[in-house]
């Protein structure tokens, strides 16, 4: 993993660099139409503005990911009750069974498997 981050990382600090140094001239913009005028080189102007755009996308997926645990909670939820009422259900079903005994008999002679009886103590 340290060698992946190495093999992106320089070609892109060199890349930077590069830029910076051939983008060295200054600029003039006004301000946000402040009524004064700002002048600083090129590539402060660029990574300005790319830094910036970076913040913004970085929140934005902050708030998706916010929204996303939100729902994923509330299906959480849901799904917790609905196997509370699930689980309800089946004891309510477990009482209106018969009660019941397994019995096994004896190999038979033909060497199959012994058949199960089920008797219920209402018979």
């Amino acid at each position: 993993m340290k060698v992946l981050s190495l093999i992106i990382t320089i070609p892109f600090a060199l890349c930077v660099i590069l830029f910076a140094l051939n983008n060295r001239q200054d600029i003039t913009f006004d301000a946000l139409g402040l009524g004064y005028d700002v002048t600083l080189p090129l590539y402060l102007f660029t990574f300005g503005v790319f830094l910036i755009a970076f913040i913004v996308g970085g929140f934005i997926t902050w708030l998706n990911s916010r929204m996303t645990v939100k729902t994923i909670k509330k299906e959480i939820k849901a799904l917790k009750l609905e196997i509370e009422n699930l689980k309800s259900k089946n004891l309510i079903l477990q009482d209106q069974l018969p009660e019941a005994t397994v019995v096994i008999e004896q190999d038979s002679p033909d060497g199959k498997k012994p058949p199960l009886k089920l008797i219920s103590s209402e018979d």
